[in-house]
């Protein structure tokens, strides 16, 4: 009775004489009534005194689950601190449907939960895994986060998410986290899935293991691009470089992502041209504008001449495909496929009605993609034929016209000079890939090697003013690194390694 009443004097002089552990008819100790009682004191003194923590009575309820029904937060959090066992959080007792956890998620009681779940962390070390799943104990919190799934419940949700509950888990029911939202279909909770697994492999992770239900999570959610971030996009080009078909189709499903295609986004459909696998372009081309254009200036058609496959240019031209497109460097894939020197493919788009009209300059594309730092149109134009012998006149014609690396504009100035002097150190990468002459000069006796040098002499007369190194220095530096293997001169070579010292070793 003392217990009960709260009355610590009494208590402390009854147990100097009883057993702090000694049951009623009902097997309950002190411990069990002074948590339901709601006493913190009683309870500090009951446990200072040897009260054990995980005594059970006739109806199987431990202090803990007493507690928690009175939802008596301090004695709950007490009785974990002093090793209340783990497994009374979700321990149901007689009388009872729900455990301590599962009526926390009901009343959306958040400070109990977030108690609970602290706790909950040390599992390891309490409860014998497989001997609780034997027992059909939800070990897992997979149970409580159905609940507030089905309820709704975005807070609880959110809190169950921090403690990294698996969401492919399924609870005793055989239904998983993620089965559940999909089924909901619920905006609000599709969010909070989707804030636990915005990582850069994912969307690779999600296709090769083949996770149809996160896949259609994602697509659903790819609907409201500024807000999820082209998911649906993301999971388009995964399946296409893992060879996924089911998962393309699932992906043009969502007509946010056709869409968002059409608006001149090349990339699965090229993607899947490079990687040759028709069965992919076919679903791709029933769904989506097979005419689009890239920023590159460049088409699926152009992208099908480009490495030559016949099958892949005829399937295109199958679905409606321009033969006669003309981009801004006046570059067609008759063009392309006459640059390569693919006289069956030439053959094939002449015989389907591509027009013959390419008495068009290399030399003078490659300067117009150089100046628009154009890296696609450079690589075209400077691609080795696959013969050099023929008896096509426009192949002869294309070949006779294709693009020289050391050609010169009406200043005599070559790509490379142009590409220097724009700074474009993309492009200069690219050009120097097919060996231009750097010691070559243009009108006024410069070469692009003299141009090196002065910037060079720039960086180093601004670095005598100020030790900050800017991004645009640091640039600088990586497009003088690329050229001072090409020098010969002594002096030259001084100032270079002056120029780089000041950059890099600051």
């Amino acid at each position: 009775m003392s217990v009960r009443a709260g009355n610590i004097t009494v208590t402390e002089m009854l147990l100097q004489k009883i057993d702090v552990n000694e049951r009623d008819r009902i097997k309950s100790t002190a411990l069990h009534y002074a948590a339901e009682s709601g006493y913190l004191q009683m309870v500090e003194l009951l446990l200072d005194n040897g009260a054990y923590v995980n005594s059970k009575n006739a109806r199987n309820s431990t202090p803990l689950s007493v507690a928690g029904e009175k939802r008596h937060k301090d004695i709950i959090r007490l009785l974990l601190e002093h090793q209340a066992s783990v497994r009374d959080v979700n321990l149901i007792t007689q009388g009872h449907e729900e455990s301590i956890l599962n009526v926390a998620v009901i009343d959306e009681d958040m400070d109990i939960i977030k108690i609970l779940l602290d706790h909950q962390a040390d599992l390891s070390e309490e409860i014998d895994v497989i001997e609780a799943v034997i027992k059909g104990k939800d070990i897992n919190l997979i149970n409580e986060l159905n609940l507030a799934i089905r309820d709704k419940n975005l807070p609880i949700i959110e809190i169950l998410f921090e403690w990294n509950v698996d969401i492919n888990f399924p609870d005793t029911s055989g239904i998983t986290p993620l089965n559940l939202a999909i089924q909901l279909n619920d905006k609000d909770i599709d969010k909070i899935f989707l804030k636990a697994i915005e990582t850069p492999l994912y969307f690779d992770n999600v296709v090769t293991s083949e996770n149809l239900d996160m896949i259609k999570l994602l697509l659903r959610s790819g609907a409201d691009f500024t807000e999820f971030h082209d998911y649906g996009l993301q999971i388009l080009l995964s399946a296409i470089e893992y060879e996924k078909e089911d998962i393309v189709r699932e992906s043009l499903n969502d007509q946010a992502v056709i869409d968002l295609i059409n608006n001149a986004n090349t990339k699965p459909l090229i993607l899947a041209i490079y990687k040759e696998k028709i069965e992919i372009i076919n679903i791709l081309v029933s769904k989506i504008d097979v005419n689009i254009v890239n920023k590159s200036g460049i088409t699926a058609l152009m992208a099908a001449a480009e490495i030559g496959n016949i099958i892949i240019a005829q399937t295109l031209l199958e679905n409606n495909a321009d033969i006669n497109y003309v981009n801004e460097y006046g570059i067609t894939a008759l063009y392309i496929a006459a640059l390569t020197g693919n006289e069956k493919l030439v053959e094939m788009l002449l015989h389907s009605g591509a027009r013959e009209n390419v008495e068009i300059s290399g030399n003078a594309i490659l300067f117009r993609a150089v100046e628009a730092r154009n890296i696609t149109a450079i690589k075209l134009l400077m691609m080795e034929p696959s013969t050099s012998n023929t008896n096509l006149d426009i192949i002869r014609n294309v070949m006779s016209n294709r693009a020289n690396i050391n050609c010169v504009n009406d200043n005599g100035r070559t790509p490379l000079h142009v590409a220097i002097s724009l700074k474009y150190l993309d492009v200069i990468r690219t050009l120097l890939a097919y060996g231009p002459d750097a010691h070559q000069a243009d009108k006024h006796g410069f070469t692009p090697l003299d141009m090196i040098v002065q910037i060079c002499k720039e960086v180093i007369e601004k670095m005598r003013c100020s030790s900050i190194v800017s991004r645009d220095d640091i640039r600088l530096g990586l497009i003088i690194k690329e050229l001072h293997s090409k020098t010969n001169s002594f002096e030259e070579k001084r100032i270079i390694a002056e120029t780089l010292d000041l950059i890099f070793d600051r």
